[in-house]
């Protein structure tokens, strides 16, 4: 009889052993191992976490280990999410147990601790002082972490000991899965035999068992802590309860709420309007003749939403599970509170989150406690076995994209895979659709719907364009221009609100010499130190460097020192010079690093203690506020001067998205958008809200170019603290890759645009292909040439940022 092996990654993140080992199942886990079970394994002499990734039965598999133990009961992966694994290990070039890691949180994995302990040997021979100072601590303390007792003794004197078997080795684990449990309750009766049970007690005015009872109708379980809390009762009522069978008592983890946001005072259900109802029908009648993928076109302030909610509701009253993905933590408090207001229960899964608060939604969506998950780029693994629908809100949102560590995921693409291996629904929504997308739409791809009118009486804002070249002949030398500055103050003598963006953090882009002309720049970076007024310093935004605001300039020793460039600390200090009477706050990653930040400064806002919200990106998308009226954006040229093919599309967006904060409610918006390139179709189509019309300009330029969605591009960067190497091995590729493409498809060899990060110079390599797997075979040969100590290659397929 065939006997079952379980194919197993270990967790060693190392490319050698990046593949499957099999290990024997004994007869006493039979039971207990499943694809996506979280073993203990021996490898290479010593125990490590694994998982098992596939099962498979053979007569006779040579030199097999058993495996040790289950980890938990429960795998933490279903085998759909292995298949998401696997996929992802060939999209983005990710050792597997990299991708796995993805799909389960921090506080879930395994954690192997080594201690020393006194062996049962009494016969000690003669030791060194160290060694019996060693020894005299473990007798003390029973026994002593091994990494701790290297700091006391050398480790070749401890091996010493442990040959000698005066010192043993044992291994402590601890599977990270640790929660405490608690009881709760359920009801076992109903119907007309629960009103007899009512009756019963009745006559023997058994009150407070009746009034547990009726606190449990309608509940499908409590904890018993807050039964007792509310109810006034006693555990020995609810003892009597169990004994008669009438509720029944588990023990299961006690999980807290992470929700933020206070209920929303929308009430549901609504009424959609005609448009919402059409998308919606349309939607929902796709879906029933098996259509999957759906993009919904809507302009700001539309009701998205609402149609989110709706279809969650939908598949919710199928028996099935909703995840909804919003691009930045700021969106998830405003979003929380529409749908805890419409359903009873959620999970939030964010980057804010401590690990335990994170395992902790997890488990919620596991054990199936919660219908619908809600988060950034993440929460597209959140565990749900019945997934029904996958929603992505700001779907263009460059937010999605891990770029920082591998591997280098886009939350849409996996979202797309997942909603295909678990035959689930995807809906993306957007104001202003990545490029990409629409044009899959364009092609039939995926179903485009389309809202085109604000939600109740509001309208889109009117744009104004002001040129701040003429501004300037004007002998205005403010960064605020006249139109801009008498808006704000007709706006803020109605009581109403503005909000003001720019997408530069601190108080000047870059401080200089007007004598010289030297630029403090960073030691570490090829990039300009900032100027932050409220430390009164300096500061690189890559590697932390800080020095103190020169007096005097380092080359010429003048003191003609000078501040160019605006961020958002300028804009808010003459904000305050202008308008000392109003309340003004900033928001950006400066003053958003403590945990409620966000949700304390939105919620203040919402309130009206604030009157000018000044902020980078994060207000640019997502945040409705009925009495807003006036957005300006202080300058819109930030990003089309960038050496990206994007810079037009991004330009676009954030202008679109941030014009679209103003006029949500009943009152008028307006738009002010302050700019040296005021002649540029980004800017005028972002004016006119011409979402269409920008893309077919767009789609013309790309397509002469070579760039996506005609094509797919290959990102290759050459990292090292050595310039000659980097430069070496980047040719090297080239000469590589030369062999198998057209030249016209290779940009570079070149330095790339932020030179040096970090002491480490970088030397990049763009390649354009129309096949994707051809790109990823030549991903694979450029990843296999060896990274070393003094050299880093990176591979990235379909990039979001190519400086």
């Amino acid at each position: 009889m065939p006997k079952r092996y379980a194919e197993v990654v270990v967790n060693l993140p190392v490319s050698e052993v990046d593949r499957l080992y099999y290990y024997d199942i004994p007869n006493a886990l039979m039971e207990k191992v499943y694809i996506g079970s979280r073993v203990l394994v021996e490898f290479s002499n010593r125990k490590l976490e694994g998982y098992v990734v596939g099962i498979k039965e053979s007569d006779k598999m040579p030199d097999t280990k058993p495996i040790i133990e289950v980890l938990e009961p429960n795998p933490p992966l279903n085998e759909s999410m292995v298949m998401l694994s696997m996929w992802m290990k060939e999209r983005y070039l990710c050792p597997l147990i990299d991708s796995l890691k993805c799909l389960v949180p921090p506080m879930i994995r395994c954690k192997i601790t080594k201690y020393l302990k006194l062996s049962s040997n009494d016969s000690f021979d003669i030791f060194t002082e160290g060694q019996r100072r060693l020894i005299e601590i473990i007798k003390n303390k029973g026994m002593v972490e091994y990494k701790k007792a290297v700091l006391i003794l050398e480790e070749k004197e401890i091996l010493t000991l442990i040959n000698r078997n005066v010192l043993k080795v044992i291994e402590r684990i601890n599977t990270g899965s640790n929660i405490k449990k608690s009881k709760f309750i359920k009801l076992n009766v109903e119907g007309d035999f629960l009103d007899k049970v009512i009756e019963d007690l009745q006559k023997r005015r058994a009150y407070k068992q009746i009034e547990a009872i009726n606190y449990l109708k309608n509940r499908d379980c409590i904890s018993e802590n807050a039964l007792i809390k509310d109810v006034l009762c006693s555990s020995k009522i609810l003892r009597i309860l169990e004994k008669k069978g009438i509720i029944s008592v588990c023990e299961r983890e006690a999980l807290n709420s992470v929700c933020e946001g206070d209920i929303s005072h929308i009430k549901y259900p609504i009424k959609l309007l005609e448009e919402q109802e059409t998308v919606l029908r349309g939607i929902i009648k796709n879906i029933k003749e098996g259509k999957r993928k759906f993009l919904i076109h809507g302009v700001t302030g539309s009701g998205k939403t609402e149609i989110y909610i709706e279809i969650i509701d939908y598949f919710i009253k199928q028996g099935k599970n909703a995840i909804l993905l919003v691009p930045e933590i700021i969106l998830t408090p405003q979003t929380i509170e529409r749908f805890k207001n419409r359903f009873n229960n959620i999970a939030v899964l964010h980057s804010k989150l401590s690990a335990r608060e994170r395992f902790e939604e997890w488990l919620k969506i596991r054990n199936g406690d919660v219908k619908v998950a809600i988060g950034t780029r993440s929460a597209v693994f959140a565990p749900f076995e019945n997934l029904g629908v996958i929603i992505i809100d700001e779907e263009h949102s460059t937010s999605y994209k891990q770029t920082e560590i591998n591997p280098k995921y886009h939350a849409v693409e996996v979202a797309e895979k997942r909603s295909e291996l678990e035959n689930a629904v995807l809906i993306m929504g957007s104001a202003t659709p990545s490029v990409e997308n629409y044009y899959r739409g364009l092609r039939g791809d995926l179903e485009i719907y389309t809202l085109t009118r604000r939600i109740g009486h509001g309208k889109l804002p009117k744009v104004e364009i002001v040129d701040m070249r003429e501004e300037f002949n004007g002998g205005n030398r403010s960064i605020f221009s006249r139109k801009l500055y008498q808006s704000i103050r007709e706006v803020l003598s109605k009581r109403e609100q503005v909000i003001l963006y720019i997408n530069r953090k601190g108080y000047a882009t870059f401080v200089s010499c007007r004598k010289c002309g030297h630029i403090m720049k960073c030691p570490n970076c090829d990039i300009s130190l900032v100027y932050y007024m409220g430390t009164d310093k300096l500061r690189c935004h890559y590697c932390n460097f800080e020095i103190a605001n020169p007096e005097i300039c380092p080359s010429c020793k003048s003191n003609f020192i000078r501040y160019f460039g605006i961020g958002t600390e300028r804009v808010e200090k003459d904000l305050k010079t202008l308008f000392p009477e109003s309340k003004i706050q900033r928001m950006d990653l400066e003053t958003t690093r403590a945990k409620d930040s966000y949700s304390r400064i939105l919620k203040d806002f919402k309130e009206h203690k604030i009157d000018i919200l000044v902020g980078t990106q994060m207000i640019s998308k997502g945040l409705d506020f009925p009495n807003v009226t006036l957005v300006g954006v202080i300058i819109a040229d930030t990003l089309l001067n960038l050496p990206d093919f994007r810079a037009a599309e991004r330009t676009f967006q954030l202008l679109a998205q941030v014009a679209g904060r103003a006029g949500r409610g009943m009152k008028e918006g307006k738009v002010i958008i302050q700019t040296y390139s005021p002649e540029h179709y980004s800017v005028i189509h972002a004016m006119n809200h011409d979402y269409k019309g920008f893309v077919r300009e767009e789609l013309k330029i790309r397509e002469l170019f070579g760039y996506p969605p005609f094509t797919y591009l290959l990102d290759i960067l050459v990292v090292s603290e050595e310039e000659s190497l980097a430069r070496e091995v980047i040719h090297k590729i080239y000469d590589k890759v030369f062999l198998s493409m057209q030249r016209e498809n290779i940009l570079g060899p070149a330095p790339a645009f932020l030179y040096k990060i970090r002491n480490r110079y970088r030397y990049r390599l763009i390649l354009k292909e129309r096949d994707t797997e051809k790109l990823i075979s030549i991903a694979r040969m450029v990843r296999n040439m060896r990274n070393t100590s003094k050299v880093n290659i990176y591979v990235d397929i379909n990039p979001i940022n190519v400086l």
